[in-house]
């Protein structure tokens, strides 16, 4: 399953930035220091080339040969290549997460039968650096007080599972 979000165009502007002052600071460096002048002018002058960062393709554009299905997230259908990209616009909204057996052995002892619900959690999308995490919380222990400190030690003591990474 991979995952999709719309861009944020404040990473762009922020990377800009970066390189902006990386290539301020090399200049810098170059005017100060006699040692090395060409190399570092080569690599001040190719610095350009190598940051250039790839602009990712809209939801749009990735997305223009596969079915849409619209519903409570959006999703997009690859029939050819049997991949799901899911159009995920809210982060850190909690949403109920059902999973089932959609073919089983028949009737057996095992218990694997056709539609068998598996298990339900609570789970949230969460973006961290240019990855998007599928998060489960961990509502087993909670800290019942209003000190901020107690509350921070049980989230920390206790772990969340990541289900999904994309």
């Amino acid at each position: 399953m991979m995952l999709l979000s719309k861009l944020n165009l404040n990473s762009e502007v922020n990377r800009k930035k970066i390189n902006l002052i990386f290539i301020s600071t090399l200049l810098l460096y170059l005017v100060t220091q006699t040692i090395c002048m060409k190399k570092l002018l080569l690599l001040v002058l190719c610095w350009p080339l190598f940051a250039m960062a790839q602009t990712l393709p809209s939801i749009e554009e990735k997305t223009k040969n596969f079915t849409a299905y619209p519903g409570f997230i959006k999703f997009y259908w690859d029939a050819n290549a049997g991949k799901i990209f899911m159009e995920i616009n809210k982060f850190d909204s909690v949403l109920l997460y059902q999973t089932s057996l959609p073919a089983g052995l028949g009737s057996n002892d095992i218990g694997l039968d056709r539609g068998k619900l598996g298990t339900t959690a609570v789970v949230k999308f969460t973006r961290v650096g240019n990855k998007i995490l599928m998060v489960q919380p961990n509502y087993d222990f909670r800290a019942n007080t209003n000190d901020v400190a107690e509350k921070r030690a049980v989230e920390q003591s206790f772990f969340c599972n990541i289900i999904g990474a994309a």
